[in-house]
């Protein structure tokens, strides 16, 4: 029997160091769990509907908290940071954006959650869902129950179930037919097999593209070459590596969601990309991760002409997480929208502003990879403005540009790439999925990153951060100029950048920077 550790204990380990963390006091609650729903779908929806208030039943007959969620077996409940019917309502209309539905208008969609527990490794979720029109009559009502295996590394480990409950909902014909919606010819995913974590893959990168292209079946060379399972990774340590899905499935839905989150419809049958994973290989023998990715694109009219090939290669030094293979991924879909014959087959307009991020090699310790931080705002918002540079001043002196002060002796921490670019990263890709319009304006935000520094010293480690917003005109008139800040406690960082979003909800939350950008 092959040797499956890697992935098969990630979830319930790092599950288990969030359950128990160690400052937890005498007397008072232990810290919370820290939830942050990032939507992650591959599926594409029409429709509209409001989203309504959610209930959590077993708060409400007084069995557990507002913010509880039950365990089985020896030890305490899991608290959350959120209270959980607040948690899940906000974590729907996120996915709900995300998929395409609009919000805000038609029937009202409610929900009561009747159950949220975890036995071992295994969430089970049960939503009553309720749609009714203006005048209160039902539209639906249902159940859907999920059980599903809790999510590993540097995700929520509830992300998981939550995002499978809501795609259970989004494939019911008969909500669909309440919302007046449809589904539209998204990749379908494969049911995920629950003796593996799953790798959660939220679309990330800061490109701005255009054009329309339906991503097609994708073919996993290794698996037939090397005698290797469909769903694993080759690498050179001990254990293997193994996903909950298989390789193609899980890359044709990732490229799905990073183009559809840049801008580019995916739902045209006039241009279709396919193609060939030739190699995916991770060297991770060693303190670091080494990845190497090879894949030939293909892109087809409707009659089946060839109107682009091309071969793009990708080569990642990394931390040993698991989480960068969405990295590596990212990168080689960004190489191919970098490519200009391939965005003119596309009908995508070729911008200055999409460049190459900078690489910089992991050592292998106290890393920070930025590949897990999709969008994961629930503000919504309106108006225009280009996202500039930021800047980073405190780099200019003793540490590196990827480097973020902390307290702890004998270790740093590094970003994978300059601290200012995931700045500017998270800044457009917020800005963008909140509704505000990042690709045609003469308004420009810049940056300037005041403060940033973490207690590591502390458990858990405790971050602060400052940062200046400028917005100016195209004549450069100074339009907003204010400093927002956040010193969150008692949030575990978990590779999320939560102290980033938080001054950036800031920011969106300032009626002066609203003013500045309509």
């Amino acid at each position: 029997m092959k040797s499956r550790i890697k992935v098969a204990i990630a979830a319930f380990a790092l599950f288990a160091s969030f359950v128990a963390p160690a400052r937890a006091g005498l007397f008072g609650e232990a810290p919370k769990l820290q939830v942050d729903y990032a939507p992650e779908s591959s599926l594409v929806a029409h429709g509209a509907v409001q989203v309504g208030d959610f209930t959590y039943q077993p708060s409400i007959t007084g069995k557990l908290k507002a913010y509880e969620v039950v365990t089985s077996g020896i030890g305490a409940n899991i608290l959350l940071s959120r209270n959980v019917a607040d948690f899940v309502r906000e974590s729907l209309l996120k996915e709900f954006r995300f998929v395409g539905l609009q919000l805000g208008v038609g029937p009202t969609l409610s929900g009561d959650i009747r159950a949220f527990g975890v036995d071992g490794a295994l969430v089970t979720l049960t939503i009553h869902y309720s749609v009714k029109d203006a005048e209160g009559g039902s539209l639906y009502e249902s159940d859907q129950t999920t059980k599903q295996p809790l999510g590993g590394g540097n995700i929520s480990p509830l992300d998981n179930p939550l995002a499978r409950n809501f795609e259970s909902l989004l494939r019911d014909p008969d909500f669909l037919k309440a919302i007046n919606g449809r589904l539209g010819p998204a990749t379908v995913a494969a049911e995920s097999k629950v003796q593996w974590s799953p790798l959660k893959y939220a679309p990330s990168s800061a490109f701005i593209a255009g054009g329309a292209v339906a991503i097609g079946s994708f073919d996993y060379e290794p698996a037939a070459r090397d005698k290797i399972d469909e769903d694993q990774v080759r690498n050179t340590a001990i254990g293997n590596i193994h996903l909950d899905r298989p390789v193609a499935v899980y890359f044709s839905e990732a490229m799905l969601k990073e183009f559809r989150l840049t801008g580019i419809s995916v739902e045209t049958q006039d241009r279709v990309l396919s193609g060939t994973i030739v190699n995916l290989f991770c060297d991770d023998l060693g303190s670091s991760a080494t990845w190497t990715l090879d894949v030939k694109y293909v892109l087809k009219d409707g009659a089946g002409n060839t109107v682009f090939a091309g071969e793009k290669s990708t080569q990642l030094t990394t931390q040993k997480v698991l989480e960068v293979f969405n990295n590596l991924l990212r990168r080689n879909f960004e190489d191919l929208l970098l490519d200009r014959a391939f965005l003119e087959a596309i009908g995508s307009p070729v911008r200055s502003d999409n460049a190459a991020e900078t690489i910089v090699k992991s050592d292998g310790w106290n890393w920070t990879e930025w590949s897990a931080y999709g969008p994961r705002s629930a503000l919504s918002a309106h108006g225009a403005v280009s996202v500039g540079s930021f800047a980073y001043p405190i780099a200019t002196g003793k540490i590196k540009p990827t480097e973020i002060p902390n307290t702890a002796l004998m270790k740093t921490v590094n970003a994978d790439k300059p601290v200012a670019e995931v700045m500017h990263s998270l800044a457009l890709n917020e800005l963008r999925f909140t509704g505000i319009d990042v690709a045609n304006s003469d308004r420009i935000l810049t940056g300037e990153i005041q403060k940033y520094k973490v207690d590591d010293i502390a458990d858990p480690e405790e971050w602060t951060i400052a940062v200046r917003f400028v917005v100016m005109d195209k004549a450069g008139a100074t339009l907003y100029d204010a400093v927002k800040s956040a010193a969150p406690t008692n949030q575990a960082h978990r590779y999320n950048f939560l102290e980033m979003k938080i001054v950036l909800e800031a920011l969106l939350s300032d009626p002066e920077f609203i003013k500045a950008i309509n």
